[in-house]
C-alpha cells in the first residue's frame, strides 16, 4: 500500500475530491447490498440506508487516523507535500460541517 492508493484523492481540489469519495461510497454500498443478500452482517460505513450519518463519519476517521499523518510525515520530507496536506484538511472540514 502506498499513499497515493491510501488517500491522494482526499488531497484533491474539492470538487475532484467529492466526485471521488462518491464513486467510492457507491462501491461500499454496492458491497453492503451483497453481504445483505447473503445474510451477512453488513460491514462499517457499507450501509446505504446509513448514508448521511456513517459515510462523513468514515471520511472524517479515514483523513483523521490515517491520511493526514500519512501526508504529514511525506510533507516533512517532500515539502511540496504541504499542499495536499492543507487539501486534505479543507475537504475534511467540509464532511465535518454536515455532521
Amino acid at each position: 500500500i502506498n499513499a497515493e492508493y491510501m488517500g491522494s484523492n482526499c488531497g484533491r481540489p474539492q470538487p475532484l475530491y467529492l466526485q471521488w469519495a462518491q464513486r467510492i461510497s457507491e462501491e461500499f454500498y454496492n458491497q453492503g447490498e451483497v453481504e445483505r443478500k447473503l445474510h451477512y452482517a453488513t460491514s462499517p460505513f457499507m450501509d446505504r440506508t446509513k448514508d448521511k450519518t456513517d459515510f462523513p463519519r468514515g471520511q472524517i476517521a479515514f483523513m483523521t487516523y490515517i491520511v493526514i499523518p500519512l501526508f504529514e510525515v511525506g510533507a516533512q520530507f517532500v515539502p511540496d507535500l504541504h499542499w495536499a496536506v492543507n487539501k486534505i484538511h479543507e475537504n475534511k472540514h467540509h464532511w465535518q460541517l454536515t455532521e
